[in-house]
């Protein structure tokens, strides 16, 4: 009975692969057969398949929502191109200036570093070599 109740609990852990929307709908349903079967069926047999069957299912799943997600955004784009060109450009912008900081922090800490590693631990801007 105690292996049942524990078994119950990591199944119920092992249904959190599944998206939310899928395990409120089908979850409770899913843990009654997997306690229906824990009481019938050999413990390696039913983990093996509940582990299959949850590394195949779920990943499926979330792509399935992903793409209904995608097409409804896909929807309302298209609805209104004006945001959508605005929405875009805002983000390309963004993005690009992010980018372009991003580099010039990383060339000027290569360069302290340089001159950290060349004076052996004492970065001096008067006895720096010339980049």
């Amino acid at each position: 009975m105690a292996w049942r109740l524990s078994a119950a609990k990591i199944y119920r852990a092992l249904l959190l692969a599944y998206p939310a929307e899928f395990r409120h709908e089908y979850g409770p349903e899913m843990e009654r057969l997997f306690g229906d079967r824990s009481r019938t069926e050999p413990r390696i047999r039913l983990w093996l398949e509940s582990l299959a069957d949850i590394a195949l299912s779920a990943p499926k799943e979330h792509l399935h929502i992903l793409a209904a997600d995608l097409r409804y955004g896909a929807r309302m784009f298209s609805r209104a191109p004006g945001f959508t060109f605005v929405a875009l450009s805002v983000m390309a912008l963004g993005i690009g200036a992010t980018t372009r900081v991003h580099a010039l922090l990383w060339r000027e800490l290569g360069r302290l570093l340089r001159r950290v590693a060349a004076y052996g631990g004492q970065a001096d801007e008067r006895q720096a070599p010339a980049d």
